[in-house]
């Protein structure tokens, strides 16, 4: 058996990424720092400085992010993962909280409620999970979508409980503290979601395509307070009012009935249908919707009006008494009805294409909207006072067109003109609904904020009107949104967010809205790997030209943070003399960095680099570009010292340094080597090596080939050895021929591959060449005779570099399939594997004394690996391996499955028997996950070596009441005078051997403590796991914890979970109903123990909340001191407090 050890490369920095396309940005209400998804890290930036603030990530993670959001308190992080997780995490401290797993495919929507306590995602597996923070566990799984779940708002209760007090509702009080969720899916609806009995109460089908954007506002267009739409001023209240209780005025004209018009209807009768559209008209909250289309949809959250809420209590119980339910039948009696959700019509966007997203303000009066290209739009919300001047105009501008086709038709029918009379009729017909083209509609909506005639025009494109009903009253989409700005950014945006104006120095734009408001910074992502900051700059070179001929405000680049990233691919990467520096290369870049602080020193702008390499000193760079030309940089300066345009006709696919630092090998597509000597004419050769001169590149000789170039070699003998130096050249007819590097004449020819060979790479010794290939093989060859030693099947996909460690047959191979492997070139078998990228890795590079390593990729990344201290075991590498295959082959199978394929019982049917097939709206958060496999298992270790402590302490009181029977009552007598006198005596039976697991520990205590150690997300899952023997044992064990009063919480909530999971099997035995009836007792009591100091402490609150009033003479008292008997959501929170636990917060001093 060998017992060579390896080392383990660890990654030590990943660089290059400021924001994946892949993933949207957060930022926090002050707008001082920025969330990116960067792959599997989350990267929180510093917006004013623009340097990075921390990078969150954990060790073993390498899903990628895919969607972030940031809490209410600005500190919170909620990260979203491809694999279907959940972690939180902390900016201040840049720590994880707790890592949530709940779905099975990526996360891809976020959203906390207003207290932090609550989290909902939604995932590309059409599932909705709600979580409870506080518990760190799922409170439940919605479905209904059939589709990726794109988007999600919580509707906060506080926006129906303060919506306009002149529409009562008879359910609304009741509803008033329960949350609401709207959700948006690609399956083309919106769901409306009622958190408390976990239900749909809604679906909304008006798009015809995928909803990819939804987005809530806060209503600046709502009414204040007593002011509706059918009237002004103080009148507008007692307009309002009238109509609420039946009566009928004139809009702007209270107490005044209007003259009436033949074809309308009074507006009495439609009382209503006026509150109705009252009651929408003042909602606290506006839905903003984007899909495939040009449209942007906007939605109002509404209470229902109290006859709705009547006639659904009616129904309610009329069907809970026929099917002779009493707990349903006063669960409807309550009359709790939850809001509507009511379409306002659309905004036509100037862009035609799809819309990738929505965000808004945190006031509500900013709605960024971006698609697919490099434009976002900016919406203002209009002020109410524009608002309701817009709906009145356009009811007048209504009721004309309506007298005016009145008037053609009694002409008509007074000439006797059938036809005419036909066709006033659908004139008439026509007057009820206002129409234009579509051309007519964007261009009105476009035009926004304009001129008095083209607020007309844009009235005439909104929806239908109808003069007496709810329509005309109600508020359309173009009435409150109009577009104020366009940003254009150089790239195709890929997420955004807004900023308050005043975030970063010089982002306070001076153009201002009517009402004074200043429009938002931008903070854009684009798909180029950068962040731009952008104001709204009303310069009249920077205006944006619309349709009809007006324009909108433009916008003014003020920064962007770009410089610690590739805005392509990463093509090339090398490794500095000293190992410290990293080079790499890509499309139009060449970036230096520290490969030890992971800081970017320096960028060049070059060619499309293919190929880099460091010249002899680590000061100058040669870089081969797609052009076909060869550039030498000066790194200290980062200017480009030389550029031979005319090196190669074709691309240069690989360049190589000669050992002893005199020249330069390229290889091209022109199907030629080229041979370049540094020229040492201006300075030694000593200079020229230590980096002191300016390198220059002189053409020396040209070795032609049969075929295009794609690799060059050389091999490591020094200038004492220049007659056996060999160059290897990689040709696309998939063959290696070696030549003699000082005649170039030829050597051997190395062929087996089936591919062409993308990279190769000569050992320190010049024994051993390896060759990758296009073939997914390593190739492994003498350079003594061209033997083949072995071929390594190295990876999924093409491989695309390998390079050895030096005065080692170590080395590591890159592929298209994101992997970095290590290899023994000696013993042939893979060491270990360094994971990370999520794209084809294009290249690696190692140190000279193999200490660190570097790959770069097309995710844009470059990580650095540095060898560490723990050895590496290769047989535990290849189980590791099986054990990830299998992981990954059930989470494939649990994946492909469908989530409504299982039949579970819904509703009866209607012979009273459940109906099978249909899946339940609301399920338990569950799912294997490999986290809570292993947790599982670690439970049921520690409950079985918990059974054998316990079998064999009572193995040995049995053993040693026998023996004291079986001891005559003299021996007894005399052992006990022995051990009263301090005497050793040996025991009649001897005890137990402690077990090393338990750390002095009773075995109780031990389950108790793994259980602690499981997540609390992977809990009930493992319990689940379980079976039903280890099962009752954790309960049993759980139950003394409860005597004790140890954690009585936690070991009450885990038990009553397992009891319900259990309860059948528990029931059926009679022993186990004994010890159930002894757990019901003991919980009551510790249970209330606990309510009884709960309420001792709230009282003790209570007391010192008034005292505090009293002291301050105010008058006061905070949410504690509030009257016993009122709801939480009756008593006004303060605004600044002590948060405790998951109550409000809480005004003591």
């Amino acid at each position: 058996m060998s017992t060579k050890t390896y080392l383990r490369y660890k990654q030590e920095h990943v660089l290059g990424l400021i924001a994946s396309p892949s993933c949207n940005i957060a930022a926090d209400s002050a707008g001082r720092f920025a969330a990116s998804g960067t792959l599997e890290r989350v990267q929180v930036w510093n917006v004013r400085r623009g340097l990075l603030h921390a990078s969150l990530a954990e060790e073993r993670c390498e899903a990628a992010v895919t969607y972030v959001c940031m809490g209410n308190d600005d500190d919170t992080v909620a990260a979203g993962y491809a694999d279907g997780s959940i972690r939180l995490w902390s900016v201040s401290r840049k720590a994880l909280i707790t890592r949530l797993q709940g779905h099975k495919r990526g996360v891809s929507a976020l959203v906390f409620d207003a207290e932090g306590d609550t989290l909902v995602s939604g995932s590309q597996d059409t599932t909705i999970v709600v979580w409870d923070l506080t518990a760190q566990a799922g409170v439940c799984r919605l479905r209904g979508h059939k589709d990726e779940v794109t988007a999600l708002v919580l509707v906060d209760p506080a926006y129906l409980r303060d919506a306009a007090a002149g529409a009562s509702s008879a359910g609304s009080a009741g509803f008033a503290g329960r949350p609401l969720l709207v959700s948006a899916s690609k399956d083309t609806l919106l769901k409306v979601w009622d958190l408390a009995e976990q239900t749909c109460v809604q679906t909304m089908v008006g798009h015809r395509s995928e909803v990819w954007a939804l987005a809530g506002a806060p209503a600046i267009g709502a009414a204040p307070a007593g002011e509706g739409l059918l009237g002004a001023g103080a009148g507008g209240a007692q307009a309002a009012s009238s109509v609420a209780a039946g009566a009928s005025a004139a809009p702007g004209r209270p107490g005044k009935r209007p003259r009436p018009v033949a074809g309308e209807e009074d507006e009495a009768s439609g009382s209503a249908s006026s509150a109705e559209a009252l009651d929408v008209a003042t909602s606290g909250l506006r839905l903003l919707s984007g899909s495939a289309d040009a449209m942007l949809r906007t939605f109002a959250v509404r209470r229902r009006s109290a006859a709705e809420a009547a006639a659904a209590a009616i129904a309610e119980r009329e069907a809970a008494a026929a099917a002779g339910d009493a707990g349903v039948a006063a669960m409807a009696a309550r009359a709790v009805q939850p809001p509507f959700v009511d379409a306002m019509g659309s905004v036509a966007r100037l862009d035609s294409g799809r819309c990738q997203g929505i965000v808004t303000s945190k006031d509500g009066r900013w709605a960024a909207v971006y698609g697919r290209g490099k434009t976002l739009e900016l919406y203002q919300a209009r002020p109410w006072a524009e608002v309701k001047r817009r709906v009145q105009r356009r009811r007048r501008r209504a009721r004309e067109r309506a007298r005016r086709a009145e008037r053609e038709r009694e002409a008509a029918m007074a000439d006797g003109d059938v036809a005419d009379e036909r066709n006033a009729k659908r004139g008439k017909r026509a007057a009820a609904s206002i129409g234009t083209s579509e051309f007519d509609k964007r261009r009105a909506d476009a035009a926004g904020s304009g001129s008095d005639d083209d607020d007309e025009d844009d009235e005439e494109a909104g929806e239908g009107t109808d003069l007496a009903g709810e329509e005309s009253a109600r508020p359309i989409a173009g009435d409150e949104w109009g577009l104020f700005a366009v940003v254009r950014c150089p790239n195709k945006v890929r997420s955004a967010v807004l900023l308050p104006p005043d975030a970063v120095p010089g982002a306070r734009s001076a153009t201002a809205t009517a009402d004074g408001a200043l429009p938002p910074a931008v903070l854009v992502c684009t798909g180029d790997n950068q962040l731009e900051l952008h104001c709204v700059d009303d310069a009249e070179a920077r205006r944006t030209a619309l349709p009809d001929g007006t324009s909108v405000a433009g916008s003014r680049r003020l920064g962007a943070i770009s410089a610690s990233g590739h805005r392509k691919d990463v093509r090339a990467v090398a490794m500095g003399p000293d190992g410290a520096l990293v080079l790499t290369a890509g499309e139009g870049q060449l970036k230096l960095w520290n490969g030890v602080t992971g800081a970017s020193l320096r960028t060049m702008e070059c060619g499309f680099a293919l190929c880099v390499e460091f010249l002899p000193g680590g000061q100058h760079a040669v870089v081969g570009t797609k052009e076909g030309a060869v550039q030498v940089f000066d790194l200290a300066s980062g200017d480009m010292i030389e550029d031979h345009q005319d090196a190669h006709e074709g691309a240069v696919y690989a360049l190589d340094v000669r050992a002893d630092g005199r020249g330069v090998a390229t290889g091209s597509a022109d199907k030629a080597v080229k041979l370049w000597e540094i020229d040492t004419a201006t300075a030694g050769s000593a200079a020229v090596a230590a980096g002191a001169a300016r390198p220059s590149l002189v053409h020396a000789r040209t070795l032609r080939m049969p075929d295009e170039v794609l690799a060059v070699r050389y091999s490591h003998h020094g200038e004492a050895d220049a007659s056996r130096r060999l160059l290897a050249v990689s040709l696309l007819d998939s063959t290696v021929k070696v030549f003699f590097e000082d005649t170039l004449k030829f050597f051997i020819s190395l062929y087996g591959h089936r591919l062409p060979v993308t990279s190769m790479d000569i050992s320190a010794d010049s024994t051993l060449i390896a060759t990758a290939s296009a073939d997914k093989n390593v190739k492994l060859w003498g350079l003594d005779f061209g033997d083949c030693h072995r071929s390594l099947f190295a990876h999924d996909d093409a491989v695309t570099s390998v390079r050895f460690i030096g005065k080692t047959h170590l080395f590591f191979t890159a592929g298209k399939d994101g992997r970095v492997r290590h290899w023994d070139g000696d013993r042939f078998v893979q060491i270990h594997e360094c994971t990370g990228h999520t794209g084809a890795v294009w290249g690696v590079a190692v140190a000279p004394k193999g200490l660190m390593m570097a790959s770069a990729g097309a995710d844009r990344s470059v990580r650095v690996w540095q060898r560490s201290d723990e050895q590496v075991f290769l047989e535990e590498e290849r189980e590791a391996r099986a054990g990830a295959a299998m992981d990954a082959e059930i989470a494939g199978r649990a994946n492909d499955s469908d989530p409504f394929g299982e039949a579970v019982p819904e509703a009866p049917g209607q012979d009273g028997a459940p109906s099978l097939g249909a899946a339940p709206e609301s399920t338990a958060v569950g799912g294997g996950s490999a986290a809570s496999v292993s947790a599982a298992d670690r439970l049921l270790g520690a409950i079985s070596l918990a059974v054998e402590a316990r079998e064999a302490w009572t193995e040995y009181e049995r053993d040693l009441e026998s023996a004291v029977r079986d001891t005559a009552a003299g021996t007894l007598e005399e052992r006990a005078a022995m051990r009263s006198t301090g005497e050793a005596v040996r025991p009649l039976v001897p005890p137990p051997a402690p077990k090393l697991e338990l750390l002095k520990r009773t075995p109780a205590e031990m389950v108790l403590d793994a259980l602690r150690a499981v997540p609390p997300a992977d809990r009930e899952q493992a319990i689940l796991l379980l079976p039903f023997n280890a099962a009752l044992e954790l309960v049993r064990c759980l139950h003394r914890h409860v005597r004790r009063g140890v954690d009585v919480e936690l070991c009450s909530r885990y038990i009553l979970f397992t009891v319900r999971l259990h309860y059948t099997q528990l029931v059926a035995s009679p022993s186990s109903r004994a010890e159930l009836g002894a757990i019901r007792a003991s919980i009551r009591a510790r249970v209330g123990e606990l309510r009884d100091i709960f309420g001792y402490t709230r009282a003790g609150l209570r007391f010192l909340d008034r005292a505090a009033a009293s002291a301050s003479g105010d008058g006061q008292a905070g949410f504690l001191a509030g009257d016993a008997d009122k709801g939480d959501d009756e008593q006004a929170a303060p605004a600044k407090g002590v948060r405790f636990g998951r109550f409000r917060d809480v005004k003591l001093f």
